[in-house]
């Protein structure tokens, strides 16, 4: 699971390093890969392409490994303390212990509240807009503020965060074309040996930025319905199982029953998110063509992409 930008911030002030350089993505180089487009679009027609932040394949995951060792930790010191309550005399032998146990506690539920609340309670998705219009690139921040910046300014370059995952992270530059000022991250992650992943999602959207429409259009065939309205339940588990589609049998096997632990998180931390809303600025300018129809939560998972899982 990749969170760098989300648990840690991407490092800025910094000057471009030989790395970022090596691994650049450029604008007007058409790389000759097959597209894919991960089950990452929102949106997309002639106007604009939107896509899901990098975080949404897997929220709720974070969520779910907060919540359950607290839970059963507070279960138990909820036994323990019941116990003292009930049994005459207890009480006043137990009381030091359980005073210590729950002020270990605190610095550990303190941890989880801080996991807990950057995927709940915070919004349910973090979009990208890329307007062919006026070729700017929107990005709906962390913090719900909106980041735009011209398409051509964009430093794009592939990268490794957490577990080694790879991405595709867009570095906003100063005026001397070296210093990043801020960074943001594309929808898709992929495991180590899946650069080629990066590669054809790339290249799906530098071609409809660069190239025109068509070939974006014709591929998303699987759109999130989620730009208005919150997902499902059962929409949400879909999504996160289609992480393992087009890998073999036993490991979407294994990762479906991972997906059903992870569901209930998930569908927590979406009811107690907010739904971005892009200023009207923004909207004002993107969309001319129409809205996508929705998709039924079976179509996730049945595009046939190979999406490794993330680690």
């Amino acid at each position: 699971m990749e969170y760098s930008g989300l648990t840690i911030k991407y490092p800025v002030n910094r000057p471009l390093t030989d790395l970022d350089r090596e691994r650049q993505l450029h604008q007007k180089r058409k790389l000759e890969v097959p597209l894919i487009y991960q089950l990452g679009v929102i949106q997309v027609d002639e106007a604009g392409l939107e896509l899901v932040d990098k975080y949404y394949a897997l929220k709720g995951a974070m969520t779910t490994v907060m919540l359950v060792p607290v839970a059963m930790v507070l279960l138990f010191l909820g036994a323990v303390t019941g116990f003292s309550l009930t049994t005459p005399g207890r009480m006043v032998q137990d009381w030091p212990v359980l005073l210590a146990m729950y002020g270990m506690l605190a610095p550990v539920l303190w941890v989880m509240n801080w996991g807990f609340r950057k995927e709940s309670f915070a919004y349910t998705h973090y979009p990208i807009r890329l307007d062919r219009i006026t070729r700017m690139v929107h990005v709906f921040r962390l913090n719900g503020t909106v980041l735009s910046v011209p398409w051509d300014d964009i430093f794009f370059c592939t990268d490794t965060g957490q577990g080694g995952a790879w991405n595709i992270r867009g570095h906003v530059l100063a005026e001397d074309r070296v210093t990043v000022l801020e960074t943001f991250a594309l929808s898709p992650t992929a495991g180590k040996t899946a650069h080629h992943i990066m590669l054809s999602f790339w290249e799906m959207v530098r071609g409809y930025m660069e190239d025109g429409p068509q070939a974006a259009i014709a591929l998303a065939q699987v759109l999130l319905p989620i730009e208005k309205e919150r997902e499902s339940f059962a929409f949400g588990f879909h999504r996160m199982h289609a992480v393992a589609s087009g890998e073999s049998t036993p490991l979407v096997l294994v990762w479906g029953f991972i997906s059903a632990v992870f569901a209930p998180g998930r569908w927590l931390a979406m009811r107690t998110s907010k739904i971005p809303q892009w200023p009207a600025e923004v909207a004002a300018t993107f969309g001319k063509a129409g809205t996508p129809e929705r998709c039924p939560p079976a179509a996730v998972g049945k595009s046939g992409e190979r999406s490794p899982l993330r680690t």
